[in-house]
């Protein structure tokens, strides 16, 4: 049986596909243009790791409310019948056609994109986790810009019932990593652990075991490849129980 966490009285997967390789992001360097073409521009291949990482065991999707990515969740829900947990991450700026677009897929969560959030407007973060529980997900922010951020929202009362964030051993996108780890300790919600891999730079098992013993709800983990992916979900799965 899968691990769960509870937000707001809902069962949240603990291990989740990130879908930031279905985009090419550009934390990924010179793999970045390569995964855009593999996935992006090729909704096949994105529909295909979904439903392997499913056949795995892996029962939540961290989506990006991109249209392709969504339409391909959509084409795996209907294809094979599953019904993964989606976790959602509206654009700024996008916020309605954001909710539109995981509201389709029956997202649980929608969370607050970390450019957004990194701004630490936090009148205008309210604002936006207000419409995001309006259209009936449980509110959340993502974060990059780690520790300013971090602190900046913490204890902020911004009304965020989950907070994804980086977190890997060697601090890649994080920077003072020990000091980072204190104000994480501050954190009133449960947190999913992103970039825990480092953007592909530290190996599953250099890291996973690593932030298994951190207090995290759960950790949200992106493939390239099925090779990856049981290498990667095999370890998380089995960790994160």
């Amino acid at each position: 049986m899968t691990a769960t966490f509870e937000i707001s009285g809902k069962k949240i997967p603990r291990v989740l596909l990130g879908t930031s390789p279905f985009l090419g992001a550009g934390q990924f360097g010179s793999r970045a243009e390569k995964y855009h073409e593999r996935f992006y521009q090729n909704s096949e291949n994105m529909v295909n790791l979904i439903l392997r990482t499913w056949e795995l065991g892996v029962r939540g999707i961290q989506a990006i409310a991109y249209p392709r990515i969504v339409e391909a969740i959509g084409e795996a829900k209907n294809r094979e019948g599953i019904d993964p947990v989606v976790i959602g991450t509206v654009l700024p700026g996008e916020i309605e056609s954001g909710v539109d677009l995981l509201q389709r897929i029956g997202a649980t969560v929608g969370l607050l994109h970390g450019s957004e959030t990194d701004q630490c407007n936090l009148d205008g973060i309210s604002d936006c986790l207000e419409k995001i529980r309006s259209a009936g997900m449980i509110p959340g922010v993502a974060i990059h810009r780690a520790l300013p951020t971090l602190k900046a929202i913490v204890g902020s009362g911004s009304g965020y019932d989950v907070i994804m964030m980086p977190l890997n051993p060697k601090g890649i996108m994080i920077g003072n990593l020990p000091e980072y780890l204190e104000v994480m300790k501050r954190v009133p919600c449960p947190i999913i652990a992103k970039k825990v891999l480092g953007a592909g730079r530290i190996p599953p098992h250099e890291s996973l075991p690593w932030v298994a013993e951190l207090p995290v709800a759960g950790v949200t983990l992106g493939v390239a490849s099925e090779e990856e992916a049981r290498e990667t979900f095999a370890l998380a799965l089995e960790l994160f129980q």
